[in-house]
């Protein structure tokens, strides 16, 4: 797991954004035949309701002069067909971004696309009657007060299960009333920020010419040309991207056996539900590619031999264990579990450390200054970032709690 506490949110975004694009094509694995099948059919019922929905936009305004970078969203509404609702009373209305809308209008065959053969943005799948009434998970929540500011903190993962969201109870009574009470919304990032992604992610992540073999040691790019079955079309696609982008190009490849998807994400989830308040980003998309490209070339290098130190079902396996410990609700627990882990991975200390500085511990930073800036008395804010950057001794609750907020789970 080399890209610490945000490394599923930043790999979806890119990969999401590719297939927006002049794509990267892959070929899925033999072992990932059921799971491609699956997609085929989750996209082709996505693609269906995309072109069978119309889309309300509703502008909003910046909401305090002190925010130096977040981008008000658009939220974009999607309802299910009122013969569907009647076919299958315990469906919900689906919230999608504009993003996915695009996305949905033509996509190229599955058999080498990424985006479709991994489900990304793939259509809800119907929950019976039990699923919809099931209990919902725990979740990392919490409540940081200060004097009459609140803050209500939700440890997001960006892809999920069905069952993480049951249809008829999705979030906790206590989530779900703070949703309601929240005069804002605040996620990493703006659903809006990834419309035109792939035009930022071409600029900063690819190169005019082959720079990964020139960038890597000959031992480190036969690694990757093994990891992709040594596909000749998917080896030059690579050869044209910077490192760390192509350590989580490669790493598309161990998401399909974990079967998550991008609609089933805590961020998509919270946008189903009747929100009072405006969805903002924390950060925008270029200062969370630039906390990726502006790593040095041996810390690019050590986040490829991370990725690369496992097989795909071993890195599979720890993302499902991520997915338990984050249901379990404690960020502590999952930031030591990811500490342990990246522990084992790590090729060199040194450049793991700035790894982990530059894209965990600097962007924690900037997300509680845009949270301080955001906040106002009596106007409750409520905030929905990667579990992984809550916990921890330069997590997200320390910092509040070093400020003065009085932090307390849910």
């Amino acid at each position: 797991m080399p890209e610490g506490g945000d490394w599923l949110a930043v790999r979806l975004l890119l990969l999401l954004s590719l297939s927006g694009g002049p794509a990267l094509c892959y070929a899925a694995p033999e072992s990932s035949q059921g799971a491609q099948q699956q997609a085929r059919v989750t996209q082709s019922s996505a693609s269906t309701s995309a072109s069978a929905s119309a889309s309300a936009t509703t502008p909003a305004s910046t909401p305090t002069s002190g925010s130096t970078s977040a981008p008000i969203a658009h939220r974009h509404t999607t309802e299910v067909p009122a013969a569907h609702r009647a076919a299958h009373p315990e469906a919900r209305r689906v919230r999608k971004t504009h993003t996915s809308a695009v996305l949905a209008k033509s996509r190229p065959d599955a058999n080498r696309d990424a985006s479709a053969w991994l489900g990304f943005r793939a259509g809800p799948r119907m929950q019976t009657l039990e699923q919809a009434n099931a209990r919902p998970p725990m979740l990392p929540f919490y409540e940081a007060r200060r004097g009459r500011t609140v803050v209500y903190v939700l440890g997001a993962l960006h892809a999920g299960y069905p069952s993480d969201y049951p249809a008829r109870h999705p979030f906790r009574p206590a989530i779900l009333s703070a949703l309601r009470d929240a005069s804002l919304v605040a996620f990493e990032l703006s659903p809006d920020a990834l419309i035109d992604a792939a035009a930022d992610v071409q600029q900063v992540g690819h190169c005019a010419y082959a720079c990964l073999p020139h960038s890597i040691p000959p031992s480190l790019y036969r690694k990757v040309a093994a990891r992709v079955g040594m596909d000749t079309a998917v080896l030059h696609q690579l050869s044209r991207t910077r490192p760390w982008l192509a350590a989580m190009v490669v790493e598309s490849y161990d998401t399909v056996a974990s079967g998550m998807q991008t609609d089933y994400g805590t961020e998509a989830q919270i946008e189903n539900n009747d929100l009072k308040g405006q969805i903002v980003g924390l950060e925008t998309l270029r200062e969370q590619l630039r906390a990726f490209d502006t790593l040095s070339i041996g810390a690019q290098r050590e986040m490829l031999e991370q990725t690369l130190a496992q097989s795909p079902q071993q890195n599979a396996a720890d993302l499902r264990r991520v997915h338990d410990l984050w249901r379990a609700g404690d960020a502590d627990r999952l930031f030591d579990w990811q500490k342990q882990k990246t522990a084992i991975l790590m090729r060199n200390h040194a450049m793991s450390d700035s790894i982990d500085d530059q894209i965990v511990f600097q962007r924690n930073r900037r997300f509680f200054s845009r949270i301080q800036a955001l906040s106002a008395p009596r106007k409750p804010l409520f905030v929905a970032i990667g579990a992984l950057h809550l916990g921890g001794p330069q997590g997200v609750l320390s910092l509040m709690r070093a400020s003065g907020y009085q932090v307390r789970k849910l």
